[in-house]
């Protein structure tokens, strides 16, 4: 038996626990299968407030759990089903550090597939030819900057953003309010098996998961969370994919909405997004390239384009600064991995990023990027 995702699986079934509940534990641990071993309890009891009911689960699994979850791994296996838990490197970065991301993903396709450039596109299931249109002509615009395609497997833009990608020769990701056992809707399955093949199916919900339509609006975190931004290109005034967007604000992603006309009700979800300064207007494809500073990667560099390097030494910067410094390992940075990397709180490193931008150290880009101006330290 595969006991890493049995573990997984059991935090799953527990009842009340839920999914911040559940990281706490992954957190306190660092190691998913310590939290079910004998000489944890004491700490758990702690953990979880003496809750004696959640105790108990940890110190019984009863009959019918035990074979719900024998099955669920049958299952899993038969179906070619894999599975990323939060506490596993192979676990999306950018998902990662929203509060309450789902503890494991399972998927079919390839993981592996992951870019740092990701961009959902979601939308009205009643989506006109001007949305479609718009939505064709964006993404084929940024073709070139290979990034990865998010959205729902929705009718409607959803469905349209996965096909354009493959159309596109782009990865696409799929997130599914319902688990792998069911495609939903139906008539996607073609088109599931398609995405599966260039990209990935994605659900947080074990095979047991009864669907209801909570879970359609819980995916919707997730597509945000996967994202660096969020394009909604129609939405009504009570559309679902205002969930998302403001999910992506929640998240510090960037969110862009389409405009239409005033008296179009399938516009009036984006122009009030625009409205509310929840939302970027989008008109022209052009501005997600330069907003989001992708840039298209050159096969061959002139070494007379190459700038001399100023060379610095760390120790006359501050220890917080030293932290954000030697954190800064790529280029250009999300401002979350910076967070995560360097382990300082948001409120400070935004602190310590504008005192290193005053000096001329950093730069700050469009999307919530930083990198360091053409500096290295000795």
């Amino acid at each position: 038996m595969n006991n890493h995702l049995w573990c997984y699986l059991r935090l799953l079934q527990i009842k009340g626990l839920g999914t911040v509940g559940a990281r706490k534990l992954i957190e306190e641990f660092g190691d998913i299968e310590k939290i079910f071993e004998k000489s944890s309890r004491e700490k758990i009891r702690e953990i979880l407030s003496h809750n004696t009911a959640l105790i108990k689960s940890f110190d019984h699994v009863s009959d019918h759990d035990a074979r719900q979850l024998d099955s669920e791994i049958r299952f899993i296996e038969k179906n070619n089903i894999q599975y990323s838990g939060i506490a596993d490197a192979s676990y999306p970065f950018l998902l990662k550090q929203c509060a309450d991301a789902p503890v494991v993903l399972f998927y079919r396709g390839n993981m592996e597939l992951w870019p740092s450039r990701s961009i959902a596109f979601i939308g009205t299931r009643k989506a006109t030819s001007y949305g479609y249109n718009f939505l064709q002509n964006c993404i084929e615009a940024i073709q070139s900057y290979d990034p990865l395609i998010v959205s729902g497997l929705a009718i409607g833009i959803d469905i349209k953003a996965h096909l354009t990608a493959l159309d596109c020769n782009l990865p696409t990701v799929a997130v599914m309010g319902t688990s792998l056992k069911m495609i939903y809707p139906k008539i996607h399955t073609s088109y599931a098996k398609a995405i599966e093949e260039n990209g990935l199916l994605v659900s947080e919900y074990p095979s047991w998961t009864t669907s209801i339509p909570e879970h359609f609006v819980r995916r919707n975190r997730v597509i945000a969370g996967l994202s660096q931004a969020v394009v909604v290109v129609q939405s009504p005034a009570k559309g679902g994919s205002l969930t998302t967007a403001l999910y992506a604000n929640e998240f510090n992603r960037e969110v862009y909405a389409v405009p239409g006309r005033v008296d179009d009700t399938l516009s009036e979800g984006c122009l009030w997004l625009i409205q509310q300064n929840r939302a970027q207007l989008l008109y022209n494809p052009q501005d997600l390239i330069t907003d989001l500073n992708w840039k298209q990667q050159q096969k061959f560099t002139s070494s007379s384009q190459i700038l001399p390097k100023t060379i610095l030494k760390l120790e006359q910067f501050s220890l917080l600064q030293q932290q954000i410094l030697k954190a800064m390992t790529q280029d250009p940075m999300h401002i979350e991995e910076l967070a995560s990397i360097s382990r300082l709180e948001m409120s400070v490193l935004n602190t310590e990023l504008m005192m290193l931008e005053l000096e001329n150290i950093v730069e700050s880009l469009p999307g919530k990027m930083f990198r360091l101006k053409n500096i290295v330290f000795s």
